[in-house]
């Protein structure tokens, strides 16, 4: 993994990242109520174009998920202030140096009552969907005027705090993870009202969470905090992380989801993020590591358990140079290869590239 830049713009712990689709822009948040907008110029570096402070009476709020829209321009993001913030991306260069505005905040959206823990946005853009510690999932509809309404409020399906949100990448199709140790999924295709159609069960209550898997294990739901959900690019499958510290690959089953692989044994530390980008998965956490799993590929040193032949297997683990843990990660392919981006406690954002 070749380091490409070091970013230190934030005056503390860095939350969020993400790469616009179109792979122009980069959006990083942190706990200093910063947010950062930068985009690349003709040699192919990201630049810092605009920053935007978010702050409440009492202070900075931090800056916890941010997602680009799939047209890669609108920047959504989930605060402590318990609001949904949202920017238009203004036209410009990298290399223009204007006293012009590059983001255009609408409306916040306030839906939740505490903390916005992440954000994620549709296929088509139309949607948006924020969850909080409030255990609230809430669905907010662009009405192609410049503002977002909220579609529905989905309620009483976590019994702890919800950590992510993610839309399926061709459907109206919603996933939500938690501290509860459990996934849930919701179909918004037959109307304006959610519909929750399935969820996992753990086996272990959520007070009892283990965090040191064993084989036995096996394909069984998450003993721990389910941390993020990546769908894969056709939406057929997903992949969770969890702090029983291991991966799990899931795949339709009946009118739900079911395990089919269990990864373990690749960290000590608790994975936080996973991305799935074409046949390969994208973990990072704690350890400050990138691990790079790849579809078809040997177990390459980790405990594989339940299918293995169409399922994953560790190719690559590269160290980042954070001082501290990485928070969270961003994978795109940019120019023929892959970009990375970490960023972590140290307060700052490190890119890098990989070339498969």
């Amino acid at each position: 993994m070749e380091k490409l830049a070091v970013y230190k713009d934030h005056l503390s712990p860095v939350w969020a990242v993400d790469i616009s689709p179109n792979g122009e822009c980069m959006v990083t948040g942190g706990s200093d109520g910063l947010l950062f907008l930068y985009q690349r110029n003709t040699e192919g570096k990201y630049v810092q174009v605009s920053k935007q402070d978010i702050r409440t009476p009492q202070g900075p709020t931090t800056v916890r998920s941010v997602r680009f829209s799939p047209d890669s321009k609108r920047v959504a993001a989930a605060c402590f202030d318990a609001k949904v913030h949202i920017w238009s991306i203004l036209p410009g260069s990298a290399e223009e140096e204007s006293e012009e505005p590059r983001m255009k905040a609408v409306d916040p959206l306030d839906g939740h009552s505490n903390e916005v823990k992440s954000v994620s946005w549709s296929h088509d853009g139309l949607l948006l969907a924020s969850t909080a510690r409030d255990r609230k999932v809430v669905v907010w509809q662009d009405n192609e005027m410049g503002d977002y309404e909220c579609m529905d409020v989905i309620e009483g399906k976590h019994v702890q705090d919800v950590k992510v949100v993610s839309f399926h990448p061709t459907e109206d199709i919603l996933a939500s993870a938690s501290y509860d140790n459990t996934v849930q999924v919701y179909d918004g295709q037959e109307g304006m009202e959610w519909e929750h159609v399935w969820g996992s069960k753990s086996p272990v209550p959520p007070e009892t969470a283990e965090v040191h898997p064993t084989d036995a294990h096996g394909t069984e739901a998450h003993r721990a905090t389910v941390w993020d959900v990546a769908w894969a690019p056709q939406g057929k499958e997903f992949v969770t992380v969890s702090s029983d510290l291991s991966m799990k690959l899931w795949r339709p089953a009946g009118e739900g989801y079911e395990v089919v692989q269990t990864i373990v044994g690749f960290t000590k530390f608790v994975p936080i993020r996973v991305v799935w980008l074409g046949d390969r998965v994208f973990v990072t956490g704690a350890e400050s590591k990138v691990f790079v799993f790849k579809r078809g590929a040997p177990a390459g040193g980790c405990t594989v358990l339940g299918e293995s032949e169409a399922g994953f297997g560790l190719v690559a683990t590269y160290t980042t140079e954070h001082d501290g843990e990485v928070n969270n990660m961003a994978v795109r392919a940019v120019d023929g290869g892959v970009v990375v981006v970490t960023v972590g406690d140290d307060g700052a954002a490190i890119i890098s590239r990989l070339n498969f």
